[in-house]
């Protein structure tokens, strides 16, 4: 039954993913500096302003993106894992990285040199006035810069120098002339369909860890299950790294999809590895459980406050009765009903089955009448 739930979910969370990470749908408000109109959208946290979108109508068919050219860039083309499009202008290609394999973005950078000279002028603007997290994206019939700006005075200043290129830049992309099969990008769908399914591996392992941590101890050392997962996590994880290259080699999108899916979709992994086992260890022990019975046991109950809410967790506090730790004092979670059963009790009898991976779990802890 958890194997299907997984499966759902999965399948879920990748529709989630690609939804969330395609979409241009931002709202801004309607603005108009001079002869131009665009959209601003400024988002804050805690009044502090964290980014600043400003956008226009767009090209259809076009999804791309330029942001500045970093280390690591430069690193996986040398390798020649990824391939970038080069504009046939030296300073705008070791100034940006260009986020596309249509051959429509390709031929357009390359005929039209106001095209190339804004891309320059907007990308210098931003590194001599000290914007952060600058990127131009082309997606869904929009055009937006996003930054973050030093300060805020410096917020109308940006406005006024970049808004009248991204007009020139929207009016260069026009690419009437070109066939429809120049815009297509063939990797965008596998970049898409990688990171939706890192973000749903995520996700899953998250329902794992929740599911494995409500209210009571199962697994007796799940440290020690979660060592005894890293070796298959590693292997697993490099694997798919692995895959995901040979998938997207010669796309522009190579590394940066990977070193996400590395990062994002690692964590899912290991957690998703861990909560497997778990469940693996769990639901597949066809052996008889033993019973123990524990003596001057004692419970607790500990309580934390977050947000004007109480929450309730509750412990039996034993001495240990393995083999080799017999006297050690133990500390197992338990359920509120089972909370509720012991306390006041001076025994308790605990059922332990040795577990499919052969990590003890708790089957059920009850009064020793």
């Amino acid at each position: 039954m958890w194997f299907f739930f997984g499966i759902f979910t999965l399948v879920g969370a990748t529709v989630w993913g690609l939804k969330t990470r395609l979409a241009a749908r931002w709202r801004g408000i309607p603005e108009r500096l001079g002869q131009h109109r665009f959209d601003s959208e400024e988002r804050r946290h805690k009044g502090r302003l964290i980014l600043v979108r400003l956008g226009i109508q767009g090209p259809a068919g076009l999804h791309f993106r330029v942001r500045r050219e970093r280390l690591h860039d430069r690193f996986f083309k040398w390798l020649g894992v990824s391939t970038e499009i080069q504009t046939r202008n030296t300073e705008l290609d070791r100034a940006v990285y260009i986020e596309s394999d249509a051959r429509a973005t390709a031929v357009l950078l390359k005929r039209n040199p106001n095209l190339r000279a804004a891309l320059f002028e907007l990308f210098s603007f931003a590194r001599m006035h000290r914007l952060r997290r600058v990127s131009l994206r082309c997606v869904h019939r929009r055009v937006w810069v996003e930054f973050r700006p030093k300060a805020e005075s410096d917020l109308f200043a940006a406005k006024t120098h970049l808004v009248p290129l991204l007009h020139t830049i929207a009016a260069g992309l026009e690419c009437l002339d070109l066939p429809t099969e120049y815009r297509r990008d063939r990797f965008i769908w596998r970049a898409a369909a990688i990171l939706a399914f890192s973000t749903s591996t995520l996700l899953l392992g998250m329902l794992g860890l929740m599911i494995a941590a409500i209210g009571r101890t199962d697994i007796l050392d799940p440290k020690l299950l979660f060592v005894a997962c890293l070796v298959p996590t590693v292997l697993i994880i490099g694997a798919a790294v692995t895959l995901v290259l040979a998938w997207l080699i010669g796309s522009s999108r190579a590394h940066t999809v990977a070193l996400e899916f590395a990062l994002i979709g690692g964590m899912g992994i290991a957690m998703s590895t861990y909560s497997l086992a778990r469940e693996a260890n769990i639901e597949f022990d066809q052996k008889p459980a033993s019973r123990y019975v524990l003596t001057h046991i004692d419970t607790e109950d500990v309580i934390s406050r977050r947000r004007g809410r109480e929450r309730h967790r509750y412990y039996l506090l034993c001495s240990d009765w393995r083999t080799g730790r017999e006297g050690y004092p133990l500390r197992l979670q338990i359920s509120p009903v089972t909370y509720r059963q012991l306390v006041g009790n001076e025994s308790a009898a605990i059922y332990i089955r040795p577990g499919l991976l052969h990590f003890d779990w708790v089957e059920k802890i009850e009064p020793a009448w």
